[in-house]
C-alpha cells in the first residue's frame, strides 16, 4: 500500500507554461515551413514558365526550318525553309536584305501545287504562319510564338530575317528572335535566339 501511494504522489504533469512553449515552437516551425514551401513553389512556377517559353521559341524556329505540316495524316508534307525551291523575304524595305517574315515556295509535284507556299511572319505581337496547300489557303494564320494563350506573358521585342548570302536569290538567312517573358509582378527575363537556315540545293 505504501509503494502504491508513493507512485501516485511522484507522477509529474505538464505545466501550462510548458504546454504554451511547445505550442509556440510548433507554430513557429509550421509557419517557417509554410513560407519555405511558398517560396519554393513560386520559384518552381517561374522556372517552369521560363523553360516552357524557351522550348516554345525553339519549336517556332524548328518549324520555320523544317516546315509546317500540311496535308492529311496519310499524306503529310512540310513547307519550310530547308525544303523550299524558292525563298522571298517579307517586309524588306528598299532591298535592305532584312525583313519581318519569309515566304517559302515548296517543290511542285503537280499543277495543283502551283500557288502553294508557307509564310512565316511577325504580326506585331507574335510569329505566325499561313500556308496554301494544293491551291487552298487555311482560314487564318496560326500562332507559332508565343501561342495565343501566352500573349499576356510574352512580349516579342524583335523578330527579323536577314539574307546572309550574296546575290539576288535568297539561299541562306539568319533569324533573330528576342522576347521578354513575364515571370511575376515586375519580374522579367529575356529569351534571345539567332540562328542560320539555308534552303536545300
Amino acid at each position: 500500500m505504501f509503494k502504491l501511494k508513493r507512485i501516485l504522489t511522484n507522477q509529474k504533469g505538464v505545466t501550462l507554461i510548458e504546454l504554451i512553449s511547445v505550442m509556440s515552437i510548433s507554430l513557429m516551425l509550421i509557419l517557417i515551413s509554410a513560407v519555405g514551401l511558398s517560396v519554393f513553389f513560386s520559384k518552381y512556377r517561374e522556372l517552369n514558365t521560363w523553360v516552357e517559353m524557351q522550348r516554345d521559341a525553339m519549336n517556332c524556329l524548328s518549324t520555320m526550318k523544317m516546315g509546317v505540316p500540311v496535308g492529311t495524316q496519310r499524306e503529310t508534307e512540310y513547307y519550310g525553309i530547308t525544303n523550299a525551291r524558292k525563298l522571298r523575304l517579307i517586309g524588306a524595305l528598299y532591298g535592305s536584305g532584312t525583313g519581318t517574315g519569309i515566304t517559302c515556295f515548296p517543290p511542285i509535284s503537280d499543277m495543283s501545287q502551283a500557288i502553294d507556299k508557307s509564310q512565316f511572319f511577325f504580326d506585331g505581337k507574335a510569329v505566325r504562319v499561313n500556308y496554301v496547300y494544293r491551291g487552298v489557303q487555311i482560314g487564318s494564320p496560326q500562332y507559332l510564338f508565343p501561342s495565343r494563350d501566352n500573349l499576356d506573358i510574352v512580349e516579342l521585342q524583335n523578330f527579323k530575317i536577314t539574307q546572309e548570302n550574296s546575290g539576288t536569290e535568297v539561299m541562306v538567312v539568319r533569324v533573330d528572335l528576342t522576347a521578354r517573358v513575364k515571370l511575376g509582378p515586375k519580374k522579367y527575363r529575356i529569351i534571345s535566339f539567332s540562328t542560320r537556315m539555308s534552303r536545300g540545293l
